[in-house]
């Protein structure tokens, strides 16, 4: 155990010094009745009633910066990032998204931005979602070779997160640099999305939830496994 921890530490350490977002704090709440807590995430049902969510988030980082397509004249934006740590490697696609099978993530950026926009400290200031990953605590240092930047032997632990990621065409070393996969074909990714592509999404997560909120309050709970795009479902029966 304590070897892992070092390893993981010693990672998050690297990846922390190549990109300008640093951390705003750790099992973030909101929804709660603490004073520490952030908003809850509200959810509109679309027949007159609103669903609360609360949860924690694993890990926020911020920063305050200029990139394309921001106002040099106003202060700079708040862009943050998301970070749910696991056990094991996880992924998320758009199409996890859109068709409700992952909304953790998109809940989470949703929250923070609310927060954040409530926050004294930067009010009045743009709040930029940047990033929604996921980081895998895994020792099996051979299976993650594939996940490095670099040369291997020099940051043997340096591992990318896993997730959706703004892109942002001259400050995406300064956003992700270290902690995403960046190449020349990074703004192409099925995980890059542009400016405003958080909140289309968690538009779409937001009518999953309140149709499914709508269904639990009629005591419906219909058992309808998603169907992937290569006829598989999670549901073997």
């Amino acid at each position: 155990m304590k070897r892992i921890a070092e390893n993981e530490l010693n990672n998050i350490s690297n990846q922390l010094q190549f990109n300008m977002l640093q951390p705003y704090g750790f099992e973030v709440k909101y929804g709660f009745e603490e004073d520490d807590s952030l908003p809850p995430v509200k959810v509109d049902c679309g027949n007159g009633f609103n669903v609360l969510l609360r949860g924690k988030v694993d890990r926020v980082d911020v920063g305050e910066m200029y990139a394309s397509g921001d106002d040099p004249d106003s202060e700079p934006p708040v862009y943050f990032r998301v970070i749910d740590y696991k056990s094991s490697a996880q992924t998320v696609t758009i199409g996890d998204i859109v068709n409700g099978v992952k909304i953790q993530l998109i809940t989470y950026i949703s929250a923070v931005a609310n927060g954040l926009a409530n926050n004294p400290s930067y009010a009045g200031r743009k709040v930029v979602p940047a990033a929604a990953f996921y980081y895998a605590f895994n020792d099996d240092v051979e299976k993650l070779k594939e996940h490095f930047s670099g040369d291997f032997e020099t940051v043997k632990y340096d591992k990318f997160m896993q997730g959706l990621y703004l892109v942002k065409e001259d400050a995406m070393m300064s956003l992700h640099g270290g902690v995403a996969k960046l190449s020349s074909n990074a703004e192409k990714s099925q995980y890059a999305l542009p400016e405003g592509g958080f909140e289309k999404l968690f538009n779409q997560a937001e009518k999953r939830i309140g149709e499914t909120a709508v269904k639990m309050s009629k005591g419906s709970f219909p058992i309808k496994p998603v169907v992937k795009s290569d006829g598989s479902t999670p549901c073997m029966y």
